[in-house]
C-alpha cells in the first residue's frame, strides 16, 4: 500500500509539472512573458523624435529666441508673393541641396498653406534625423493673420 502513495503522489507531481509547462509555453506564445519584435519597435517608435505643431504665436516666440531655419513649401509664386521673414523656398528642385546644407540639430519650422502638407513634410524631415522640426497650425494662412494683427 505504501508504494501504491508514491505512485500517486509521483502521478500527481507530473501532472503538476506538465501542466505548468504547458501554462508556460500558452504564456510564451501569446507574449506575455517575452517581448515580442513589434513590442521593441513600437518602444523605438515611441522614443524617437516627433514634429511638433505650433500655433502663429508660438512662431513669433521661436523666432525671437534664437536661430531657426524656415522652410516655405507652397508654390514659388506664392512664397514671391508673401512669406514669412527670412524663409527659404523648399520645393523638389531643391531638397537635396537644402538637407545637405541645413543643421539636424537646429530647430526647423515648415510651413505650407493651412498647415495640412506641413505636417507631413514635418514628419519627412524627422525620419531623415532633423531633431527639433516644427509644423506651422494653420500654415501661412494664420500667421498671415497673427501677424497682420500685431501692433
Amino acid at each position: 500500500m505504501g508504494s501504491s502513495k508514491y505512485i500517486f503522489l509521483s502521478i500527481g507531481i507530473t501532472i503538476v509539472i506538465v501542466i505548468g509547462i504547458q501554462l508556460l509555453a500558452l504564456q510564451l506564445e501569446s507574449g506575455i512573458l517575452n517581448s515580442t519584435e513589434s513590442d521593441l519597435e513600437n518602444t523605438v517608435k515611441s522614443e524617437k523624435a516627433t514634429p511638433k505643431r505650433i500655433s502663429a504665436l508660438e512662431v513669433e516666440k521661436l523666432l525671437e529666441n534664437g536661430r531657426v531655419t524656415i522652410a516655405d513649401i507652397r508654390d514659388k509664386k506664392s512664397y514671391l508673393t508673401s512669406n514669412i521673414p527670412d524663409s527659404i523656398h523648399l520645393s523638389q528642385d531643391n531638397l537635396e541641396e537644402f538637407m545637405k546644407n541645413t543643421n539636424a540639430e537646429e530647430p526647423l519650422l515648415i510651413y505650407c498653406y493651412h498647415g495640412i502638407n506641413s505636417i507631413n513634410t514635418a514628419e519627412y524631415f524627422v525620419n531623415q534625423g532633423f531633431k527639433n522640426v516644427y509644423s506651422l497650425d494653420g500654415g501661412y494662412s494664420e500667421y498671415s493673420k497673427k501677424s497682420k494683427s500685431r501692433p
